[in-house]
């Protein structure tokens, strides 16, 4: 019963990430045409824009220009995280899981764009607070890594370590 239990929960986590990742892709395709065609989105005047920016670095545009080794890193980062995903049995760790499955897919999403652009598009543009642009994949990753930090300072705790009992003959 416990391995029907764990196929289906990983189904189901390989399920959400990948409608993730199509979403944030989708996002990104339709608002970049969108944009292209019609200019900037003023959602929220003077504070939330859609706007075209191409991001050809790593998170507040470090490492610009350097794609293609950002795209493996992200690739080998996203696949790493991806397993520990999975090897993660203990079915009590939920805020854990949901928190590498968001961080799996922002990656993945990020990663996709500089493998098949040379960069990262982004489109949301929060001038009110001076906050960079980004998109859905970033705000995934956001929300894993505050997710991953609750888990780690205020749910987990170690199971306590098993008395080992020595027998004497």
């Amino acid at each position: 019963m416990r391995n029907k239990t764990l196929i289906f929960i990983w189904l189901f986590e390989i399920a959400c990430i990948a409608l993730f990742v199509v979403f944030d892709l989708w996002s990104k395709t339709y608002y970049f045409k969108l944009i292209e065609a019609n200019g900037e989105i003023v959602l929220i005047n003077k504070v939330l824009y859609f706007i075209v920016a191409e991001n050809t670095g790593a998170g507040f545009s470090l490492f610009s220009n350097n794609a293609s080794a950002l795209g493996t890193f992200s690739f080998v980062m996203v696949s790493v995280i991806f397993v520990v995903l999975i090897c993660l049995t203990n079915l009590r760790y939920k805020t854990l899981k949901f928190a590498l499955v968001l961080i799996v897919a922002g990656g993945l999403g990020n990663a996709i764009d500089r493998v098949q652009f040379g960069f990262v598009r982004d489109f949301i543009d929060l001038r009110g607070i001076n906050y960079p642009i980004f998109n859905l994949a970033d705000v995934e990753l956001v929300i894993g890594m505050i997710l991953l930090v609750v888990f780690i300072s205020f749910i987990y705790r170690p199971e306590p370590a098993k008395a080992k009992v020595k027998v004497l003959n």
